[in-house]
This record gives structure tokens, sequence and C-alpha cells, in this order.
């Protein structure tokens, strides 16, 4: 039998491994994401949590002190809803301590759909992301174009549908 080997490895190095691991997993559950889906099912926070629970995972939502709020918007190419995250964070006296200050939590509009999860818009308050997503729908029928429309347009053109 062959013998265990055990690394000890420093915390900022396992800090930057498990970032890019919960990066990895989004990444490749985007690709093996549900095929079978072919209309919006996506209708509420739970239904999209139940179709991606690697971007929803533990691991992923304490790395950053993610929250997801219940607000949502649902149209037949998919649906919006917003998370926070704090990306920044400090190790005091170098420790292995990783201190996350409020004041640096980001908003973001996301957009989930059959593909996966796509990254819209980012706001410094969750009152800016209220406020955008309850704007996706203004059409006016002439010259203003939805912001949902201008949105399927940028991920059409990056190649995400």
């Amino acid at each position: 039998m062959g013998k265990l080997k055990f690394f000890i490895v420093p915390t900022s190095h396992f800090f930057n491994f498990l970032t890019f691991w919960c990066s990895v997993c989004i990444v490749v559950f985007r690709s093996t994401n549900n095929p079978k889906m072919t209309a919006n099912q996506l209708q509420t926070m739970q239904d999209i949590e139940t179709a991606n629970p690697l971007f929803f995972s533990t691991a992923c939502m304490n790395l950053f002190k993610s929250k997801v709020y219940d607000s949502v918007k649902v149209f037949d190419q998919g649906t919006y809803f917003i998370t926070s995250e704090i990306l920044k964070y400090e190790r005091p006296n170098g420790g292995s301590e990783v201190i996350h200050h409020e004041k640096d939590r980001v908003f973001k509009v996301r957009f989930a759909n059959a593909s996966g999860i796509n990254s819209i818009e980012e706001f410094d308050t969750l009152h800016r992301a209220k406020t955008y997503l309850d704007k996706l729908d203004h059409n006016t029928g002439g010259f203003t174009v939805s912001q949902h429309e201008a949105n399927q347009a940028k991920l059409r053109i990056l190649g995400v549908k």
C-alpha cells in the first residue's frame, strides 16, 4: 500500500486555493447545468439555488461572506436576483485570521437561466441594486430599450447564450 503524505500549507495559500476552487466549481457546474430546462423554471430564489447548488455552496458563501436576497425579477429568458459579497479582506499582523469589513460589501445583480448564473451589474448599496431590478422592464415602446433587453444583447455578444 502507498504511504499517505501530509503537507503543511500556509493559510494564505489555502485561502487562495479555496478561492480558486470555488471559481473552478462554478465554471465546471455552468457547463454541466441541467440541460433539460427549456422554459424559465427559475421563478424563486429556492428554484435558482436548487438548479445551481455549487454556486450557493456553503464553502463559497462563507468564503466571501455572501448573502442572497429574496428580490427577484422573472422574465421568459431567465431570472434576475441580488447577491452581496465582501471581496476585500485583511489579515491582521500577517496571521491566519481573515477579517471582512461590512463597508467593503458589494451588491451584484445576477441573471440565472438554463446556462448558469452571470453577473450583470455591481452596486455599492442594496437600495441601488433593488432600484436596478425595478427598472429592468422599463420599455416605452419607442426608442427606449429596456435594461433587460440590453442585458440579453450583452450576454449574446459575450457568447454566454
